[in-house]
């Protein structure tokens, strides 16, 4: 609900008349056009990496984004981290997800190491398997 100011009208006075569309839900609408449920991809847009990577600048896209005119600013990774830490309450968590569990014995990056970040950031550890 949105709160309305309203004014009073005076006799012979024309107000303004705000239509509001049936929702979708309900109202008729043209048919959505049938689309291929899968649909083709040249490229997996996946990249896997020998060994962890934490990156040392992201970009953070300051709008949606279709926003072309919006601007992109270049952030430290652990400066990004610790300030969406800072501003999150108890009742939200980071999880860093460590995977291939069964692989330990090939770790690249020591469990002591992970723990280690976990905690500068304030996040919860924990390792899975695919």
């Amino acid at each position: 609900m949105q709160n309305v100011k309203l004014t009073r009208a005076f006799r012979g006075e024309e107000g303004n008349n705000i239509v509001i569309p049936a929702h979708t839900l309900y109202g008729y609408y043209p048919p959505k056009i049938a689309e291929a449920e899968i649909k083709p991809m040249n490229e997996t847009g996946e990249i896997v990496l020998s060994r962890v990577v934490v990156p040392e600048t992201i970009v953070v896209h300051d709008g949606s984004p279709s926003d072309s005119t919006a601007k992109d600013y270049y952030v430290s990774y652990t400066d990004y981290i610790k300030n969406i830490t800072d501003m999150l309450d108890d009742s939200c968590v980071i999880i860093i997800v460590g995977n291939k569990m069964d692989l330990i014995d090939k770790e690249t990056l020591e469990t002591s190491e992970m723990k280690q970040y976990a905690d500068s950031i304030n996040a919860k550890l924990c390792f899975t398997s695919c």
